[in-house]
């Protein structure tokens, strides 16, 4: 071969590389291999993974039961209009929910699955929310924590999966959770809504007793609907198939 013919096919293996190097790079990754989940695309773009905001709720020494009704109003006035305003940029998302009386305390989550740069801007919204800020300031609020978005640290769609499931659970549960959320947030702004404008909260304390409220008639659905609505219909989903709950055995519902 001579040197033209050397150096043209040189520049097609070079081309046919910058291809292969396009089609690893800009494909986003689903629960594939830990190093692949690490790459950028070609332009630089950063790569998409999960982020979270975690709320650490006051939960005062004297009271048994957590303040459950914060997370509720938490997420219908905090978290709900910053998301629905940026549903195009976010892939997956759901709220994580937990007490106990350890050095996480009450904390109330929300976990979403983006790009830095919107998991920017959704940071800068939730911190300048004017509701956030007095809570903080009565001490309602202990403490709001956010990752370091200059690095990419779950960027698989199963990376906040629990790490005891099987691989298919792992990849299919992000999308569970976040319909499970999604109908929890409507039903928080289905009852917020049914409220008399009268009782529309005009201060941080009149929030938190309106959101006791609402978190009630939420909890009260739960009970009374939850296991047809819910349970019932998930099982009949898999074809009525007895499935094990804790020591009691094969259960349906």
């Amino acid at each position: 071969m001579g040197r033209v013919g050397l150096r043209r096919g040189l520049r097609i293996f070079t081309v046919l590389l910058a291809f292969a190097a396009l089609g690893v790079c800009g494909c986003a990754p689903v629960c594939g291999p830990r190093g692949s989940g690490w790459l950028q695309d070609v332009a630089g773009h950063p790569q998409k993974g999960w982020w979270s905001v975690r709320f650490k709720i006051q939960w005062p020494e004297e009271c048994d039961e957590p303040l459950w009704h914060v997370d509720a109003l938490l997420a219908d006035r905090v978290v709900a209009p910053v998301l629905n305003r940026r549903r195009s940029d976010v892939v997956l998302w759901r709220f994580h929910r937990r007490a106990a009386r350890d050095d996480a305390g009450h904390q109330f989550s929300f976990v979403f699955y983006a790009t830095r740069k919107t998991a920017d801007r959704i940071y800068d919204a939730i911190r300048n929310n004017r509701l956030l800020k007095a809570l903080e300031a009565s001490g309602t609020i202990a403490a709001v924590k956010i990752d370091d978005t200059r690095i990419v640290a779950k960027p698989d769609p199963c990376d906040t999966s629990d790490a005891r499931w099987p691989f298919s659970i792992k990849k299919s549960w992000p999308y569970f959770i976040m319909g499970a959320s999604e109908m929890w947030l409507d039903l928080i702004s289905q009852a917020a809504r049914r409220c008399s404008a009268k009782d529309e909260p005009s201060s941080p304390e009149s929030a938190l007793e309106y959101y006791r409220r609402v978190n009630e008639r939420v909890e009260e659905l739960w009970r009374q609907e939850g296991g047809h609505a819910l349970l019932h219909h998930l099982n009949a989903l898999f074809g009525y198939a007895p499935l094990k709950i804790g020591n009691r055995g094969l259960m349906r519902f």
